[in-house]
C-alpha cells in the first residue's frame, strides 16, 4: 500500500494536534511526504532509511548524527505485516519512550481507516459501473455478467423493479443558485454535497435490504433496484412498494425541503428486463412530475402514447381539435369536457358534479360542437376530443 501525500499530511496534522511535537512521515523509500515543516517535504530522511533497512525502530541520538535530521524516534509503520511508512517524532529519548508507540499505533490505525475508505470508494465505483451497464442493457455475456454481480454482492437473478427518483424544480433551484451567487466552484460543490447527502439518506433507508441498490444518476436522478417477493401477488407488491417509497419521499422532504417524485417500472423476471423496467420508470417519473406523486408505469394509459408524440404534432392536434383553448375564457368549456369524460359521457352525473342544470350542460356541449365541429356526446367524436384534452393537459403540466 502506497500512502498519498494528501493522506499522509492529514495523518501528521492529526497526530500533531494530539502530541504537540514535530512529526514527519516518510514513505517506504525514506522520502518525507508529510511534515509540520513544509520545507522538509521531498527530502530523504536518513533515520527512516535505517528503519526500512533493519525493520526496527531507530533513535537518532543527536541533531548532527545525520544531515538535516533532529534528535528523535523513528518507527516502522506496518500494514498487513509490511512496512509501508516510517513515522518520526522529534524529542528526547524520554519523550520517545512516552509517545513513540502511541503515535505508531495511531498512525497504523489512521492508515487502516484510510485504506478501508479507499476500498469502500472503489467498491462503490465498481457497483455503480455495473448498475449503469445493467440499465443500459450492456450484457454481452450472461455468465460473465452474473459472476461479476456475485463478486459485488449483487444477485442478478432476483425479481426486481427499477424505480427512478427525480425532483420537481431541482434544475430551477440550481439555476437560481447560479444567478444569486458568484460563479465559482463553490456552487458546484454545494450541488454535489446536496446530492451526496440525499444519496446517503436513500442508501440508509435501504440498508437492511441487502439486495436493494441505489445508483446516483445524471444531474438530479437516483435509480433504485428494489427486490420484490415473488410469492406475493402484484397487488400486494405494489402496495408494499408504494408504502415504502412514500415513507422515503417524506423523509427527503423533511430533511432537505426538496420535492421528490418517483416512477416505477414493471417487475423484472430475469436479468435482461432491467433496461426495459428502467425505461418504463423514466416514462413514469415524467408523469409523476406532473402529478407530484408516485406513479407506476403499468397504471399509465393514454399518457404512455402521449410521451411518444413529438411536441409539434401535439400542439398541432390541440389547435385543430379544440381551438377554443387559446381563448382567455376557455376554462369553463375545458372543465365541462373534463368532467363529462370523467363520468363516461353521462349527462346526469356530469351535471351533478359541475353543479349545473342538465340543460346548461347540453348547451355547453352544443357550443363545443359548434366551435370544434365534433360532438362530445358521440363516441367517435368524443374519443378525438378526449385525446386532444389529454394532450392539452400534458402540455400545460410540463
Amino acid at each position: 500500500m502506497i500512502i498519498t501525500a494528501e493522506k499522509a499530511q492529514a495523518i501528521v496534522n492529526e497526530l500533531k494536534s494530539v502530541i504537540g511535537n514535530n512529526i514527519n512521515l516518510m514513505n517506504h523509500e525514506g522520502s518525507i511526504i508529510a511534515s509540520i515543516d513544509p520545507n522538509r517535504i521531498g527530502t530523504i530522511h536518513e533515520g527512516a532509511l535505517e528503519v526500512i533497512r533493519t525493520n526496527q525502530e531507530y533513535f537518532v541520538q543527536t541533531d548532527d548524527e545525520y544531515k538535516g535530521v533532529k534528535q528523535g524516534i523513528n518507527l516502522p509503520v506496518r500494514f498487513q505485516s509490511k512496512v509501508v511508512a516510517v513515522i518520526g517524532l522529534t524529542g528526547t529519548e524520554e519523550e520517545a519512550k512516552q509517545y513513540g508507540n502511541v503515535i505508531k499505533k495511531m498512525t497504523e490505525i489512521l492508515i487502516k481507516e484510510s485504506y478501508l475508505e479507499e476500498q469502500a470508494m472503489l467498491e462503490k465505483k465498481a457497483k455503480d459501473s455495473f448498475l449503469e451497464e445493467w440499465i443500459k442493457g450492456k450484457i454481452e455475456n450472461k455468465k460473465l455478467f452474473t459472476s461479476r454481480g456475485w463478486m459485488l454482492g449483487i444477485n442478478v437473478h432476483l425479481p426486481r423493479v427499477v424505480a427512478v427518483i427525480d425532483f420537481i424544480g431541482f434544475h430551477e433551484y440550481l439555476y437560481e443558485n447560479l444567478h444569486t451567487s458568484q460563479l465559482s466552484m463553490e456552487v458546484e460543490f454545494k450541488h454535489q454535497k446536496l446530492r451526496r447527502n440525499v444519496l446517503h439518506v436513500i442508501e440508509d433507508f435501504f440498508k437492511y435490504e441487502q439486495q436493494d441498490f441505489v445508483l446516483s444518476h445524471e444531474a438530479s436522478k437516483f435509480v433504485l433496484f428494489i427486490s420484490v417477493d415473488p410469492k406475493r401477488d402484484m397487488k400486494h407488491q405494489k402496495q408494499t412498494l408504494y408504502s415504502r417509497l412514500k415513507q422515503l419521499t417524506e423523509m427527503i422532504i423533511e430533511q432537505f425541503e426538496l420535492m421528490p417524485v418517483i416512477g416505477i417500472g414493471k417487475v423484472c423476471e430475469n436479468m435482461n428486463d432491467q433496461e426495459k423496467s428502467y425505461k418504463e420508470a423514466l416514462r413514469a417519473v415524467r408523469q409523476a412530475k406532473k402529478e407530484n406523486e408516485i406513479v407506476f408505469y403499468n397504471e399509465l394509459g393514454l399518457e404512455i402514447l402521449i410521451e411518444e408524440i413529438p411536441v409539434q404534432y401535439r400542439q398541432d392536434f390541440i389547435n385543430r381539435m379544440i381551438p377554443f383553448v387559446q381563448e382567455q375564457d376557455s376554462s369553463q368549456l375545458i372543465e365541462t369536457l373534463d368532467i363529462f369524460f370523467r363520468y363516461n359521457q353521462s349527462i346526469n352525473e356530469a351535471s351533478e358534479n359541475l353543479f349545473i342544470h342538465k340543460n346548461t350542460l347540453q348547451y355547453r356541449l352544443r357550443k363545443i360542437k359548434d366551435l370544434t365541429g365534433y360532438d362530445p356526446r358521440k363516441f367517435t367524436d368524443g374519443v378525438l376530443l378526449y385525446v386532444a384534452l389529454a394532450l392539452f393537459r400534458s402540455e400545460n403540466n410540463r
